[in-house]
This record gives C-alpha cells, structure tokens and sequence, in this order.
C-alpha cells in the first residue's frame, strides 16, 4: 500500500507528521511519502528529499501575493504526474491551498482523507468555512482527533457525519518519560531544573504563545490566600512559541504579583521535555483552542494533576476514565486552591493514568488504527453522538 502525506509545511507540523512517518515506515507493507506543499518538496519513503520547482520558481513563490497565485497551477501539474502511484493520500492540517488542489489530488486516487487538526477549522473565517467547503465535500473521509472537533464541524455545516472519522496521532513521548522515570527520582528531577523540593510546582500552560493565556492564568493565582500561594512555585515553559515582548510582559505580571516562579526559555530536546513533564506537580492549561495536545497527554502520563478550561474538547479522557479536573477561567484559582487542600489524595487519584492515557494514545495503539483506515476500514472508526455521553 502506497500513501502520500501532504502537508502544507513540513518542518512546521513536526512532531505529528514526522511521527505518523516514522510509525509507518514501520508497518508491514506499507510505503510514505511526505509532499510539502508549501516548500515544494517531497520526502520519499526510501530517504531523501525531491525539489520539485527549480531555484528561479522557488523564488518567485515566496513574493508576496504573486507567489500564492503561482503555487497552485505548479502543484497541480506536478499532481497530474502522481497519478496512479499512490492508494491513499492524507491530507493534514486543511490549508487555503487545498481548495485548488482537491480535484488534481483525486486524480491521483479517489482515496483522499482530509484530516481536520482544529484551528484550520475554529480559526477560519465564515468566508474561509464556505470555501473550505469544497474540500470536505470532496474528500472520502474527514479525520478528527476527538469527538468534540468531528461534533462541532459536522455541526456548523450540519452534513459530513457519514465520512467523519475519530482517530488521532500518537504520542511518541511517553517511552522516554517512563524510561526516564525509571533512572531517576522526581526529587534529582527538581534539582536539575532547580525547582524547590518543598513546593508544589505547577506548569502554567505548557509553550510561549498568547494563546497559552499566561496572565490570566497568573491573576486567577493572585486570587488564592497567601497561604495557599506560599505552597506553590510556578514553572513558565516558553520554550516553544518563544517571544520576547510577550515573554517580558508574562513575567513583569509574574513579578508585580509577587509569585514565585522559574522562566524558562531556551530549547529543551524530547530528553529534556520529558525530564521537565516529570518534575512537574500540576499543570494549568487555559490554551484558547485545543486540539487535544500531546504536551498535556505527556504531562497525564508523567502523573502531574491537570486542570484544563472546560471549553476544551477533552472528553475522551473520561471516556477513558483518566483523572482530570476542568474549569472555567474564572475558576482555576478555586480549583487550585481544592489541589492544594487535597493534594495527596488527587496525587493518588493520578496514580492510574499512566497505563489509560498509553492505551488511549501511544503510537503502538495508534498507528494499527491509520494502517486500518487507510486499508478501507474507515466506517469502523466513524463518529457516533454517542461518543460524547460520559458513562
């Protein structure tokens, strides 16, 4: 079985695409490709990456306004060429650029899934949703991570429900926290990273983009007693997303509020990410739209207490039975304040996670259910309302 990936950046989408890649390079019968729409290149199963537009094309593709108009019309020849060659193609994340593209892309196969990642739907304007339309309608499936995305598409345009599929990426940290977790103790964590041994560390989000709503989350600790505050020391990852005015202005607020706190800024690699989920206690995640991230799945299976904004599509860990706690913005003080009067007790609750979030979301689970979809099995992972009652 032969399957092309597009993506409208490659280099952008990591770790997701390069870990469904991986995971597939893996699979018994099974050959990847990766197209970079954006960049214009294409990453063969064997090794190796195909320009695909010579140095002057290239360059005129990254002028403002003309280059946009130019991609297209060169994608779509070069798709014409492709024909035949794959069984299924995959698109993720739906860009603007797939609205030209959809009809060269079924020239290839009529297998073409379209996988929604949820800002190319909950950020798109009503004109972009209209014209994004033809995309979905033109696709065989259309992929979500969770029940709530596949709910809120299929709702907004009220059609799509007999092609909507359930069905995420894995997440390839968790073998490295565990193998971590077994060489070292949470206390030699807290060292490395210098956190104190006699408080409680809380993850306030989890990158350095606005999005994370770093100040809010800090205003709503300012509202605990001082007795409460006085037991906690605040982590703040920036370290993805970095930017240095919104940096500043996230650790003035931390300072004129007279928290305690550690910034962190400069890149961690997975080894040291997964030290970081750890030595972390709880994690606050007030994110303005979520997909369902990896870096919190990581933070579940490390056994950190998460607490995230109640608008997030979360459910499926309680479909799995995984313990968490969510809250409104205005709540997260209330809710931290119940962490720190209950703290051993929700620290035992978490206990359990590790093994329901690696059945939920590691890549040996995930990567049969792709394979299975790919191979025409897709109606057994369509969506049923049903997916989001909470027995």
């Amino acid at each position: 079985m032969n399957v092309l990936l597009v993506i409208y950046n490659y280099e952008a989408a990591f770790p997701f695409i390069q870990d469904l890649e991986k995971n597939l390079k893996t699979q018994q019968g099974v050959q990847v490709d990766v197209l970079d729409t954006n960049n214009l290149t294409l990453r063969r199963h064997a090794g190796g990456k195909e320009e695909l537009a010579g140095p002057f094309a290239r360059l005129l593709m990254r002028l403002p306004r003309i280059g946009h108009r130019l991609k297209a019309p060169l994608l779509r020849r070069l798709l014409a060429g492709m024909k035949g060659r794959y069984d299924v193609v995959n698109i993720h994340n739906c860009d603007e650029i797939y609205i030209h593209l959809m009809d060269a892309l079924r020239g290839i196969t009529d297998q073409v899934y379209t996988m929604m990642w949820g800002s190319d739907f909950y950020r798109a304007s009503e004109a972009m949703r209209a014209r994004k339309k033809i995309i979905f309608d033109k696709s065989r499936y259309v992929m979500f991570a969770n029940p709530v995305n596949a709910r809120d598409l299929t709702s907004y345009y009220n059609d799509y429900r007999d092609k909507a599929i359930i069905n995420g990426f894995g997440v390839a940290k968790f073998d490295l926290i565990r193998a971590i977790g077994e060489q070292q103790s949470i206390t030699e964590l807290k060292e490395h990273f210098g956190f104190p041994q006699d408080k409680i560390v809380v993850a306030v989000g989890y990158n350095g983009t606005k999005g994370q709503q770093h100040v809010e989350l800090l205003d709503e600790i300012a509202r605990l007693p001082e007795a409460v505050r006085a037991r906690l020391f605040l982590v703040l990852q920036m370290t993805y997303g970095f930017q240095q005015d919104y940096c500043s202005g996230v650790e003035a607020r931390a300072k004129e509020l007279g928290l305690k706190y550690k910034l962190l800024k400069d890149f961690f690699n997975d080894e040291e990410t997964a030290r970081l989920r750890l030595a972390i206690d709880v994690v606050l995640n007030a994110q303005v739209t979520d997909g369902f991230s990896s870096s919190i799945q990581e933070h579940i299976f490390a056994r950190n207490i998460v607490v995230v904004g109640d608008w997030l599509p979360y459910q499926p860990l309680e479909l799995a039975r995984i313990f968490y706690l969510r809250t409104p913005l205005d709540g997260f003080h209330a809710v931290l304040s119940d962490v720190v009067a209950r703290y051993g007790e929700m620290k035992a609750e978490t206990q359990g996670n590790s093994e329901k979030i690696y059945e939920l979301s590691s890549w040996n689970h995930r990567i049969k259910s792709w394979v299975s979809i790919y191979r025409g099995e897709g109606a057994r992972f369509l969506y049923q309302e049903n997916d989001l009652k909470i027995s």
